[in-house]
């Protein structure tokens, strides 16, 4: 709990399910030191305004609510092998915990199924209740194990924000790259909401249930999708037999 005391906060009012904050918590000027607060109940920054010492790592945090599939959000944290950290008890008798991962990893929030239902994950330019902290109505936040913030290998941290680096796509000699057209018509085919990017087409992946338009069908007749990590070359340039 120590190391918490020098990151920066905002103050809580009212009660847990009706709570407010008279300053904007997105301006770090109306943020302060957790121990300079004098509210009863506070939020934490998560991250890239919320750095170590070192300013090297950022502070992530994951909340689990403990509703109807309570078993699912337990197996499915608990398969994500993290080490033990400071973990704070809800009031709904879920769990906070909180992570320290190099900056640079992208931590997108998660409140949908990309875990699971009931899986969130406070990341880049967010806040979590802070521990200790009580609400108006007696809605408590309690310590029930005080460890160092665990610091998080590459790839736990990327396990657990759902982030892919995108591979490089193999090299296609211009006399293979298919025909604009051929590989505009695979997009339509396979998404007919499919829609242009930089790189090619964005589509859903046709390798799993996407909602997301996660794939990418480049210009040179590669896919690749994000959300499976699904790679193949569907596009190949005709070549004459002439």
């Amino acid at each position: 709990m120590d190391e918490l005391q020098d990151l920066l906060s905002f103050d809580w009012a009212g009660t847990k399910k009706d709570r407010y904050t008279r300053d904007k918590w997105g301006d770090n000027k109306n943020c302060r030191k957790l121990k300079n607060s004098k509210a009863t109940a506070q939020a934490l920054l998560t991250g890239p305004r919320q750095l170590d010492r070192s300013k090297r790592f950022k502070l992530i945090a994951v909340d689990l609510d403990n509703r109807d599939n309570w078993d699912e959000v337990v197996e499915t944290y608990k398969a994500l092998d993290l080490p033990q950290t400071l973990t704070v008890l809800t009031p709904n008798n879920g769990y906070h915990m909180f992570f320290w991962i190099i900056k640079s990893i992208p931590a997108q929030n998660i409140s949908d199924e990309r875990h699971c239902k009931h899986f969130e994950l406070k990341g880049d330019n967010n806040n979590i209740t802070a521990p200790n902290s009580i609400f108006d109505c007696g809605a408590a936040y309690r310590v029930v194990r005080d460890y160092p913030i665990a610091l998080l290998l590459p790839l736990q941290a990327q396990r657990l924000c759902k982030y892919r680096q995108e591979p490089r796509m193999p090299h296609v000699a211009s006399d293979f790259v298919p025909d604009r057209s051929a590989v505009e018509n695979e997009a339509y085919r396979l998404d007919e909401r499919a829609r242009k990017n930089p790189r090619g087409w964005q589509i859903r992946c046709p390798e799993h249930e996407d909602r997301r338009s996660s794939a990418v069908l480049f210009s040179s007749g590669w896919l690749w999708c994000s959300g499976c990590g699904h790679k193949e070359q569907l596009v190949k340039k005709e070549i004459s037999n002439e």
